[in-house]
């Protein structure tokens, strides 16, 4: 069976990959190793537990809740698809909805690849962790806290910017689609010429004050992402605001983050609260996660 399976494996848009030329082997990287000791013992300090996830993941179960989700290596059997992976938060979310016993909260974390498709099929070590079923505001601040210990390892500039879906979302939905899809293109490039056709270029803007007076005046709920912003000021976090940050991932609901420094020229780290369990599984459960990108930081030092 499992060789009948393996015959019928189809590299991602068929005919138009013409050769996957291997990944560049970070575990043979001796700083890979040092981060790794570094990270399994502020995690385990912290209760997290590791968890081992599959490199293939089923790929109706991501159907359900990401649109134009692209096959890249398909395994097909008479009853089951499975592709390589793209993303470990749906992942997680299987584990934890198969589950017969919940104890919570859980803290686990976790690393791998993720691939994904441009011209060719790209892959991403990623080390993830997930705190599931906290209480207000404590899983976001958790999860921003031990990502910042953890990119400390490699530069101590680093900084966060955060956002609250919640808001773009609202302030897109005024919007007719046309012009929804233009401003979303707009973000999405920071094109302030767009932007300032809708007046909406201060959007663009860091100062918190002026942003959060602006989004009051419009009677957009910006509360929470204050208080998570004031908080985290106070926690000594080098914190940001860009509530123009449009995250192509779906499932976010809540407030999200990105990591960055002058040093690298990409987020080192991303994440937030997401709706998974309740979307998919009907589970009530707040979950927050991140995860640190490090095929691209070890690149980049290397």
């Amino acid at each position: 069976m499992f060789n009948s399976t393996i015959n019928n494996v189809i590299v991602g848009f068929y005919a138009k990959i013409v050769a996957v030329n291997g990944f560049l082997d970070l575990k043979a990287s001796k700083l890979f190793k040092q981060f790794i000791v570094f990270s399994e013992n502020i995690l385990s300090e912290k209760g997290y537990s590791f968890i081992k996830l599959p490199v293939f993941d089923s790929f109706y179960n991501q159907m359900r809740t990401t649109t134009n989700y692209h096959e890249l290596i398909t395994i097909r059997s008479s009853k089951e698809v499975f592709v390589l992976r793209k993303d470990m938060t749906y992942q997680v979310a299987s584990y934890i909805a198969s589950l017969k016993e919940r104890s919570l909260p859980i803290r686990i974390y976790y690393e791998g690849e993720v691939f994904s498709w441009e011209n060719e099929i790209k892959s991403d070590y990623q080390l993830g962790l997930e705190y599931i079923g906290y209480k207000e505001d404590e899983g976001i601040f958790e999860i921003v806290d031990i990502i910042n210990k953890l990119l400390s390892f490699f530069d101590k500039d680093v900084f966060i910017y955060i956002n609250d879906e919640a808001i773009l979302k609202h302030i897109l939905n005024t919007f007719d689609q046309n012009k929804k899809e233009r401003l979303e293109y707009a973000l999405r490039y920071k094109n302030l010429n767009i932007l300032s056709e809708y007046s909406l270029e201060w959007l663009l803007l860091e100062d918190e004050d002026v942003l959060f007076e602006k989004l009051n005046t419009l009677n957009v709920d910006s509360h929470r992402l204050e208080r998570v912003f004031r908080l985290l000021k106070e926690k000594s976090i080098n914190v940001k605001l860009d509530v123009s940050e449009l995250k192509s991932i779906p499932y976010y609901d809540g407030i999200t983050f990105s990591f960055y420094s002058p040093n690298y020229p990409f987020a080192m780290a991303s994440g937030g609260e997401y709706r998974i369990l309740k979307d998919v599984y009907k589970l009530d459960i707040k979950a927050c996660g991140g995860a640190i990108y490090l095929s691209s930081i070890l690149e980049k030092l290397s």
